[in-house]
């Protein structure tokens, strides 16, 4: 998931070296820090060169906004496609919450080995009321409620409201797993996302994820 990651790159397109200092600038102070001249500076471009490609910083955030959202729809479409055929009950299962939790933290942003998600809160943070925000809070809406729609069956004991309320509940948890863990020093490659690191995780979440889904 972590395949067609770009770095800033001094040869590259002016518009993508804006987008990857965004990225990386937004990542590292947050929105509130993001300005014209510090994405500029990150880019090594001309100030005015944002609001030629891009008309500023709000339309930046857009462009920045579709690009990692986009990211995050392709994958866990993938991943429910693939769940959608597994016959047996207790595989499927497990197989439709990793479809849901799996691209909250395993699908890495544009240009940083981030994961995308952080870049789309702090986009939806930032950006003004606009037609691209309120299709891409859609999206993620439908995305949730696609996932639900093949869970309910497998949960009979929860409605559809509680059901979607714990999803996004295990959303919350699932993005502050990684920096989280960080801290409080359980692995001694902190903030490397090995394979074995990377296994033991998501066989952990799976496990936290599935209780959460199954409780009474």
């Amino acid at each position: 998931m972590s395949a067609d990651i770009r770095t800033i790159n001094a040869s590259g397109a002016t518009s993508e070296r804006l987008l990857a200092a965004a990225e990386t600038l937004i990542l590292r102070v947050g929105s509130a820090g993001l300005r014209v001249r510090n994405i500029a500076k990150e880019a090594d471009a001309n100030v005015a060169l944002v609001s030629y490609h891009f008309g500023g910083v709000q339309g930046l955030l857009a462009e920045l906004l579709s690009i990692n959202a986009a990211r995050i729809h392709a994958s866990r479409s993938a991943m429910l496609d693939r769940a959608r055929q597994v016959e047996k009950r207790k595989d499927r299962l497990d197989s439709l919450i990793s479809a849901y939790v799996d691209p909250i933290w395993l699908v890495q942003a544009r240009w940083t080995a981030a994961p995308a998600r952080m870049v789309v809160r702090e986009c939806l943070n930032a950006m003004e009321q606009s037609a691209l925000r309120a299709r891409t809070v859609a999206q993620i809406n439908a995305s949730v409620e696609a996932v639900a729609i093949h869970l309910l069956p497998l949960l009979p004991h929860l409605s559809h409201g509680e059901l979607v309320t714990r999803l996004r509940l295990l959303s919350g948890a699932t993005e502050m797993l990684q920096p989280r863990l960080d801290r409080l020093g359980l692995f001694p490659d902190a903030g490397v996302m090995s394979r074995t690191r990377q296994s033991l995780l998501s066989d952990s979440l799976l496990r936290f994820a599935r209780g959460a889904l199954q409780a009474p």
